[in-house]
């Protein structure tokens, strides 16, 4: 269950909470799932006048509930003129729509944050794995150089054997052809590779 501490600046809803009392006349109090108050807003009362009384879910935007607002006249000034009920809805739907955008999109901030963090440290990741990669392709190139400094040593020999020397020039060949291969394709991974970290910096770096 998400904490609306945790969401959004608790001093910016008081803000808010008194902004809409001054505007409205009305009072309220917000309190989390667990009950425990949050903010209330300036001359907030224990007692509401029954028929003014009003309670708002504070949601985000896939309706889970962080918290709850009671509001309404305080019961205190028994003397005080009623509100309407046109007047007790305006004040309220006031209130849901402020603060309710206002804890959502503290909620989208934070999300975005944690995803770009998230992001952030898989392109660290990456770069690392990469990297490593590059060095596996620079051995397989440097096996590739042996193997053919080898063929070409086996196809000397060969060629002093004379005719009893012909097979093995054949298979001194092909190996030299594997040898000149191998070293090619690793060359265009380390290639590859380079313009991939170097497209993967240039993304994670900002503008």
């Amino acid at each position: 269950m998400e904490n609306i501490q945790e969401i959004c600046d608790t001093q910016e809803i008081q803000k808010i909470m008194d902004n809409w009392h001054r505007a409205t006349g009305f009072s309220a109090i917000l309190q989390d799932m667990a009950g425990k108050c949050i903010c209330q807003s300036d001359k907030a009362a224990d007692k509401y006048m029954k028929q003014t009384e009003f309670y708002i879910a504070v949601t985000l935007t896939d309706g889970s509930v962080v918290g709850e607002i009671k509001g309404g006249q305080s019961g205190e000034n028994q003397e005080a003129d009623v509100k309407s009920r046109e007047d007790i809805d305006a004040a309220m739907g006031l209130l849901s729509d402020v603060l309710n955008g206002f804890v959502r999109s503290c909620y989208i901030e934070n999300a975005n944050q944690d995803m770009l963090k998230h992001m952030q440290e898989n392109i660290e990741s990456a770069i690392g794995q990469i990297a490593e990669v590059n060095e596996i392709s620079k051995e397989i190139g440097q096996f590739g150089k042996r193997q053919n400094i080898l063929a070409l040593n086996a196809s000397i020999e060969a060629a002093r054997a004379g005719d009893a020397g012909k097979g093995f020039a054949v298979v001194a060949t092909e190996v030299q052809s594997l040898a000149g291969s191998m070293s090619s394709a690793s060359v265009k991974i380390v290639v590859a590779l380079d313009r991939l970290t170097k497209t993967i910096n240039a993304f994670s770096q900002p503008k």
